[in-house]
């Protein structure tokens, strides 16, 4: 019982409570680092998408499933929702 007795006391310590304060500190920031570096990654999955819907409609222009009128209203749309999103 001696040796929880003197875990306890360790721990009253300003010290040991301000290194592991620092400790849970780090913790906390390596994790908020990975997060929000997973969504970054996601958001550049947004660029390649918008990139791939201009040119499957462009496809569509070429192949006559749509005018070149809804092509330029279509390409005006994506540049400002690119534009909304940076």
């Amino acid at each position: 019982m001696s040796k929880g007795v003197k875990m306890l006391d360790l721990l009253a310590r300003s010290y040991v409570q301000a290194g592991l304060s620092v400790l849970g500190l780090m913790i906390v920031s390596l994790v908020a680092y990975f997060v929000l570096s997973r969504l970054r990654d996601l958001s550049t999955d947004d660029h390649a998408l918008s990139t791939d819907l201009k040119k499957n409609f462009e496809e569509m222009r070429r192949e006559g499933d749509i005018d070149e009128k809804e092509f330029r209203n279509i390409q005006t749309l994506l540049k400002k929702d690119k534009k909304s999103s940076s």
